[in-house]
């Protein structure tokens, strides 16, 4: 394991000292490789042929050109600054950080074999310098295949989202999110956000590993802040899953606490206003300077993060008629809202994705685009006169689709006859698409209008969805709550409390139910009582078999449907008092 080969490496090492001058002083005049720890992370390795005294002393005394360690140290100083920081406020900072050396007949050999096992934010690395096991798409393939990946995308999604402004637009310059970044001391983390030198949103497995045990991970936030709302003991009565403790991380200076819990309490506290404020007030001045973390961030884990995917075009044949006022006048309708309308699938259902783009196709008689959407969200099962039906929420784009079909030569794209169900377009007829567009001067699948862009970035926010229906899946042991349903296709993620973010995709805000069922609750014909038995409003007369049953609870207590969200669902959404 890495973290055993780091501790046998550094076991000839001198015990850490404060990094000054004196500690300097006592380095022997003898060749050697040094260690700089910050917070318990070694973020430099640098070796010397000659005098390991003299190496030091350049890193706090000597000049930019001299020591690569002095350098980065003085440019994350210059941006905070504002100014070029000076030798002696370089030193005062590295000051901060605490020194480790070894005598070594070859230096370098040993400095090579610690940068094969760590990468330090300050070193420059070499080709080869990083074995597999530092590859940030080795660790995030681990972590993906592991049993802990989606709950850690849905966490540090609600961080992000809640804490930091137009995180996708500072990605990596302001903040980076690594992936499996164990160190000596917790060689079990997931996950780390990281800002300037810190760590502000940390992951890590179970402390008592199990089956259906949950990741855990603590926030930093400004205690100051907290103690503005409450007293400790009400804190604890508030948010009673949470513990904390004081951190001591430099950048953040003595106002910091860690708010430490599992992550569905960590999602949970992310949606209270007041923590974050907390959070928002400890990370918007570290925000204002670039990470120093960025060589560890992982692109693939901050693109689940983050919700990046790459859309999908997708053909939808329709049958238009002879005109917009004959038989599908209903389908011209909604080409022409931007409204949410729900169009039947009868095939393709298994691979649309929300963001996904649908063009509407008519075979007849003009065999053209008619109409350009937007997948709002994933494709799901909803009751029909004939039983279950597979449909997919379209918002249509009203402006581009007033060009398409304003144009004289129309957009023909598809060869006649080769539409005949939903299916993904192919490279050429995308290429086609994206000439026709440019003839008829409509914006490009990958340059909207501005009113697409934001349609597509409220789409974004909702894709958390996936990961909290996943959640709720194991919950509740693959069953409806209602109906016992085991058929996993017809299952979806039903929020009690409306979606407001991913901070509102916890476990205790969410039912599994039926497609069908899971439609009846949120028009609140379908409702839960305080003593969790199902009731059912008359006008949904064919489920009545289920009313006065027991809802099928979750096995762990912990997992439990919030009351209060049932209460509120129960007065607001059904109007029950």
């Amino acid at each position: 394991m890495p973290d055993s080969t780091l501790d046998g490496l550094l076991a000839a090492f001198t015990d850490p000292e404060p990094f000054t001058r004196e500690t300097a002083a006592q380095a022997p005049l003898a060749p050697g490789t040094h260690v700089v720890v910050l917070d318990g992370d070694i973020v430099y390795v640098g070796e010397t042929g000659r005098s390991l005294r003299e190496r030091l002393r350049a890193h706090l005394r000597g000049n930019r050109g001299s020591s690569v360690l002095h350098k980065q140290v003085g440019e994350l100083l210059d941006e905070e600054f504002g100014r070029q920081a000076s030798t002696d406020e370089i030193a005062a900072w590295l000051g901060r950080c605490e020194i480790r050396w070894r005598e070594a007949a070859d230096p370098k050999a040993l400095k090579d074999a610690l940068l094969a096992v760590v990468a330090p934010r300050f070193s420059r690395l070499g080709s080869g310098q990083r074995g597999a096991s530092t590859d940030p798409m080795s660790r995030f393939e681990r972590l993906a295949n592991g049993p802990y990946f989606s709950s850690v995308v849905a966490a540090n999604r609600a961080y992000l989202d809640a804490v930091v402004p137009d995180a996708a637009s500072t990605e990596r310059d302001r903040w980076a999110l690594s992936c499996l970044p164990g160190t000596r001391t917790d060689p079990r983390r997931l996950s780390a956000i990281s800002m300037k030198t810190m760590e502000t949103f940390v992951l890590h497995e179970p402390t008592e590993p199990g089956v259906g045990a949950r990741a855990e991970g603590f926030l930093v936030v400004r205690r100051s802040v907290l103690d503005r709302h409450w007293t400790p003991a009400g804190f604890r009565a508030a948010h009673p899953a949470l513990t904390t403790w004081r951190s001591d991380y430099v950048d953040a200076g003595p106002d910091q606490e860690c708010l430490a819990g599992d992550v569905e309490d960590l999602i949970a506290a992310l949606g209270d206003e007041r923590i974050v404020l907390a959070a928002r007030a400890l990370t918007e001045p570290l925000l204002r300077s670039r990470t120093l973390h960025a060589r560890g961030h992982c692109q693939p884990l901050a693109d689940a993060v983050l919700g990046r995917r790459e859309p999908t075009d997708w053909i939808y044949p329709v049958h238009m008629g002879d005109s917009p006022s004959g038989r599908s006048r209903d389908v011209w309708e909604c080409f022409s809202t931007d409204a949410v309308v729900d169009w039947q699938l009868s095939a393709g259902y298994h691979r649309i994705a929300t963001g996904d783009r649908i063009w509407a196709y008519a075979a007849e008689p003009s065999a053209r685009l008619v109409a350009a959407g937007v997948a709002w969200d994933d494709p799901c099962r909803r009751a029909a006169e004939g039983g279950l039906e597979w449909r997919v929420a379209v918002r249509w784009d009203t402006e581009l689709t007033r060009r398409i079909l304003a144009s004289e030569r129309g957009v023909p794209v598809v060869p006649a006859g080769s539409a005949r169900g939903v299916r993904a377009m192919s490279t050429t007829e995308r290429d086609r698409l994206a000439d026709a567009l440019k003839a008829i001067r409509a914006p490009q699948p990958d340059e909207l209008p501005e009113g697409r862009r934001r349609r597509l970035a409220e789409v974004t926010a909702r894709q958390g969805q996936a990961d909290f229906r996943r959640r709720l899946i194991e919950a509740y042991g693959g069953r409806c709550a209602i109906t016992g349903c085991d058929t996993e296709t017809a299952l979806q993620a039903a929020h009690i409390s409306p979606y407001d973010g991913p901070a509102t995709n916890r476990v205790t805000n969410g039912l599994l139910l039926r497609a069908d069922v899971h439609n009846l609750f949120d028009r609140g014909l379908i409702w839960v009582d305080e003593d969790f038995r199902v009731r059912v409003k008359a006008e949904a007369g064919h489920y009545a078999g289920w009313h006065g049953e027991k809802l099928r609870p979750p096995a762990r207590a912990a997992d439990h449907p919030d009351a209060a969200a049932l209460r509120v669902h129960r007065q607001e959404v059904a109007g029950m008092c």
